[in-house]
C-alpha cells in the first residue's frame, strides 16, 4: 500500500517472490516485513559528449525485505 497519506492509500504491488523463493514458503519460518521501498525509473538526464542527453526509464517498484527467523 502508498499514497500521499495514509488516508489515499491505494495498493502497489503484491511480493510473490523474494529472490527466487515463494513468499508461502518463505512466510512459514521466517517474520517479514518491508524495510525500504523506493520508486526508480521516469525522466532522466545524463551528461553526453556533446550536451545533455534526455532518457525515460520504465517505472519500477524496487523493495527491502527484512526478515527474523520465527520462534517455535
Amino acid at each position: 500500500m502508498g499514497g500521499i497519506n495514509a488516508i489515499a492509500k491505494q495498493p502497489l504491488a503484491q511480493i510473490t517472490t523474494v529472490g527466487l523463493t515463494p513468499i508461502q514458503d518463505l512466510a512459514q519460518d521466517y517474520q517479514l516485513g518491508v524495510a525500504h521501498t523506493w520508486i526508480t525509473g521516469g525522466p532522466n538526464k545524463m551528461a553526453g559528449r556533446s550536451g545533455v542527453v534526455e532518457g525515460n526509464d520504465p517505472y519500477q517498484l524496487v523493495v527491502q525485505i527484512a526478515y527474523q527467523e520465527r520462534t517455535k
